[in-house]
């Protein structure tokens, strides 16, 4: 995974994000105009640690965390499974501190504290099923096309559970 492929891979979960919270406020929370200020926040986040994480993650710790094994069934499912387990709480917990501390929350751990719990249950309920598809179906190099896919969903269920109350 060279300079390249994760400059792309950043771009392309920047804007599926930037189009995931258009999405958000037009759509769910029927804004009459976009907030511009809380989209800019939010790529900063997706930027400067979701994605750079998401492949470092993806690309190479989960794989050297959990090599291929005999069964290529049994691999995947391990590694569907563990993947939101451990990513979910990094990268949100990142990303929530990131949107804190560029809102001037006074407290930097608000969203932490808030929304981590539910954001990490439906990670696993969601990214699960998706990943062992992935992970079972997909060679290495395919398998960014399918989770964009899941990306969109994903980063909806996100910035929905960030702007929820």
């Amino acid at each position: 995974m060279g300079a390249r492929h994760v400059a792309q891979n950043v771009a392309f979960m920047s804007g599926i994000y930037l189009l995931s919270e258009v999405t958000q406020q037009k759509l769910v929370l029927k804004k009459d105009r976009i907030d511009w200020r809380n989209v800019l926040n939010l790529e900063v986040g997706i930027i400067c640690w979701v994605a750079p994480f998401a492949c470092l993650w993806n690309f190479k710790l989960l794989n050297k965390l959990i090599p291929a094994g005999k069964s290529a069934a049994k691999t995947a499912l391990t590694r569907a499974v563990v993947d939101p387990i451990v990513s979910t709480p990094v990268v949100c917990s990142g990303l929530f501190t990131i949107l804190d501390m560029l809102e001037g929350s006074e407290d930097k751990f608000e969203k932490i504290k808030g929304k981590l719990p539910s954001t990490w249950l439906y990670s696993c309920l969601f990214w699960t099923p998706v990943q062992f598809v992935n992970f079972r179906f997909f060679p290495v190099r395919s398998r960014v096309y399918f989770i964009s896919t899941g990306a969109f969903f994903w980063s909806n269920i996100l910035c929905y559970v960030k702007n929820s109350t």
